[in-house]
């Protein structure tokens, strides 16, 4: 998920496998018989102490990969940082979490797990908040 302030987006360096070290969007695996947006909000708590309602979640896009030999559909949303509620804070997953602009995003292109779905919303951002699918 991105968390939008306005022309930054909130990034996550990841503490755990995979990618140890990686910049990120918040995100991870829904449990079962969770619904995408519901395990999206409860991602987002557990990786930045951020509350969202599932309900302010706009889809951004969705994404088909293979990882470790299992097949992965990722379903990307997006949020104004002003519908989350708390304070950003790393939690135990994450060793560090803060808003990056884009050409910050871009210093760390690299480092980050994600790259093209944070650009994505700063897309998203820039077109009024219609929804963008990659696919």
């Amino acid at each position: 998920m991105v968390v939008r302030d306005r022309n930054k987006a909130l990034l996550i360096k990841r503490a755990i496998p995979p990618d140890v070290g990686a910049w990120a969007s918040p995100g991870g695996a829904l449990e079962p018989d969770e619904p995408p947006a519901l395990g999206a909000a409860r991602e987002l708590r557990e990786e930045t102490n951020l509350e969202v309602d599932p309900a302010a979640l706009t889809l951004l896009d969705t994404r088909h990969s293979s990882l470790n030999e299992k097949y992965v559909l990722s379903i990307g949303y997006v949020v104004d940082y002003s519908h989350t509620d708390g304070d950003v804070a790393a939690a135990s997953e994450v060793s560090d979490a803060r808003f990056f602009t884009l050409p910050e995003a871009q210093e760390i292109r690299d480092q980050m797990r994600d790259y093209t779905r944070v650009v994505n919303s700063f897309e998203h951002w820039k077109k009024g908040n219609q929804t963008v699918v990659l696919g």
